[in-house]
């Protein structure tokens, strides 16, 4: 199924405030249609109304890789000011000078989504409101001299898996959820919102965050398309977190926000030279997020600068929750001191970093660069570099099918309770359950032909009190945890640092399994915190990271040693839009 907004490149010549009101009102139309009790989901879907929506005629004259370099450079400015790269201090700055408003910025941005949206598929769906909330938070800064906090007027994209109360869908990128709507916004909206960010649009995801079947493509929805990896279109984005990565990338948003069951932020944000932050679990909440696995579940930003991951944690987790009370109560002004006792950090060599045990090649392409920045950042004197430390690991080697088992389980009980709780639906036939979503796709094949086999696998399960189930997840966060501490509070480390993303080939992999021995499965199963900073690039132009992992609750200490990495070793740069091997 191609994306509900496969939107062809607008008339590089239509540059106007009108062009950009005209695809807000084609939204509208879609979105109001579909919540018109009388339009039934598969007359939407047989009709086409979901699958493209036509803005300007565009006469394509270049392959894609060079109209993506084009568009790019085309709808680079606002205002005259480029905001390619462009920070949320640095915009903060122009709001309070009147160079820019957040209603400019906004339109600026939606005009980039719907140019070079047609060729990543990274946003599956625009904001109607967006710029009428703009508008109103422009109103609050000038006429109340009022700004909420550092997100104050600031456009974020959403993955499509956090509820959103308002005139957008919440489909997980699945079509079986079209008009199944939520009754709240999710906390993290909500709390965003209070903040003063403007929620822009939603973004693709890998359907049901990589959880519908075996043989999908990471990055691929029924509703949304796949998403295209935007330094070089022919390997894969990875995910599930997508479309927030590349959108981020690409400078789509300003910032966008994804979730993690099992690498879902730090991969895709390592393939995307992205700053990304997984949070212990449990810092923030994940209610009204449609949801994988409530043992593993977490949601952070996606952003092209630490501060920036800084800045949206600081509007997303509870202020007596931050532990950041000696440096000033906010991640942001942890981030601004530098006198700090020296990080320790310790490089566990076996297992993550040998290409024959973790099974990627790639893998001896990255160590060479990731060594340098690790010398970098050793003459530092903030930091104490340990290398290399060992644990114990051979308890880590079933993990990652024992894992599976647990998210099998969990997946059925808590998609049932999303939609018994969190959701109301005018439609019929209604998606109340799992089977409901099998059933489904069954009367609507993707003409891709991609299965669904894990979303069966998951509904033949029975329940959280299964004795196999209870002793997987219990042995798999106890095994993880042992070998973290180990490191982290035995060894007394701050942070591990292994390879973000240790890819396995080209394009996608489409298979759950991969080798438990990558640094963000074991902190995510241990529910510990992990961030990945920009480190490289192979030689297909494809960007690579670094990834720490430290003790729950010190994201400030991953934060600083991130910020230490970006100085020490600035790898961030933006797409190429290569179309290469």
């Amino acid at each position: 199924m191609e994306s509900v907004f496969k939107l062809k490149p607008l008339m590089l010549v239509a540059t106007s405030f009108v062009v950009i009101t005209q695809s807000f009102t084609a939204q509208v139309s879609l979105t109001n249609d579909f919540l018109n009790k009388s339009i039934s989901k598969k007359s939407v879907i047989n009709s086409g109304r979901f699958s493209s929506v036509q803005l300007s005629s565009f006469q394509t004259i270049r392959n894609d890789s060079e109209n993506l370099m084009y568009l790019d450079s085309i709808y680079s400015k606002c205002k005259g000011i480029d905001i390619r790269e462009i920070t949320i201090t640095r915009l903060q700055q122009l709001f309070s000078t009147d160079q820019l408003s957040s209603q400019d910025l906004t339109a600026c941005y939606t005009q980039r989504i719907h140019a070079m949206n047609p060729y990543l598929k990274a946003v599956i769906e625009v904001n109607p409101e967006a710029l009428s909330i703009a508008m109103k938070l422009d109103m609050e800064r000038k006429l109340l001299n009022r700004s909420r906090s550092p997100l104050h007027g600031i456009p974020m994209l959403v993955k499509d898996n956090f509820a959103t109360r308002d005139r957008m869908e919440t489909t997980a990128g699945s079509m079986a959820l079209l008009g199944v709507q939520p009754v709240r916004d999710s906390d993290a909206v909500a709390i965003l919102r209070k903040a003063g960010a403007i929620i822009m649009g939603k973004a693709n995801l890998a359907e049901f965050s990589f959880f519908r079947g075996s043989n999908i493509p990471n990055g691929w929805s029924s509703r949304g398309g796949q998403v295209q990896n935007s330094y070089n279109l022919k390997f894969s984005p990875q995910g599930s977190s997508s479309g927030s990565a590349v959108s981020t990338a690409t400078n789509l948003a300003a910032v966008t926000l994804g979730t993690e069951t099992d690498g879902s932020l730090i991969s895709p944000s390592s393939i995307a030279s992205c700053v990304s932050m997984k949070s212990t679990l449990g810092l923030i909440s994940t209610r009204g997020v449609i949801p994988v696995s409530h043992t593993q579940d977490t949601v952070g930003p996606i952003t092209r600068t630490v501060m920036d991951t800084a800045l949206v944690l600081d509007g997303m987790v509870p202020q007596n929750r931050k532990n950041a009370k000696e440096c000033g109560g906010t991640y942001a002004s942890c981030l601004l001191q530098n006198n700090f006792v020296p990080l320790k950090i310790g490089v566990p060599r076996e297992p993550f970093w040998v290409p024959e045990i973790v099974e990627s090649p790639i893998l001896k392409v990255e160590t060479p660069i990731l060594n340098q920045l690790l010398d970098n950042i050793a003459t530092d004197n903030s930091v104490n570099l340990m290398d290399p430390v060992e644990a114990p690991w051979k308890n880590l080697r079933n993990i990652s099918d024992t894992e599976v088992l647990v998210v099998l389980h969990d997946f059925k009980h808590d998609i049932n309770r999303y939609l018994r709780e969190e959701t109301v639906q005018f439609q019929f036939p209604m998606i109340r359950t799992l089977k409901d979503i099998i059933q489904f796709n069954k009367d609507n094949p993707n003409p891709e032909g991609y299965n669904q086999d894990l979303l069966e696998l998951s509904e033949a399960t029975d329940g959280l009190k299964n004795e196999t189930y209870i002793k997987a997840r219990d042995g798999n966060r106890a095994a993880t945890r042992e070998y973290l501490d180990t490191l982290l509070i035995e060894q007394g480390l701050d942070a591990i640092a292994v390879p973000s993303e240790p890819r396995y080939d080209t394009n996608a992999n489409p298979t759950l399994r991969h080798s438990p021995f990558v640094g963000w499965t074991v902190a995510a199963i241990a529910g510990y915190p992990s961030i990945t900073v920009p480190a490289g690039y192979d030689s297909y132009g494809v960007p690579f990271g670094i990834c720490l992992i430290g003790k729950p609750y010190t994201e400030v200490s991953l934060l600083r040693i991130a910020k230490i990495i970006e100085a020490q070793f600035p790898a961030r740069k933006g797409p190429q839009f290569r179309n290469s091997v």
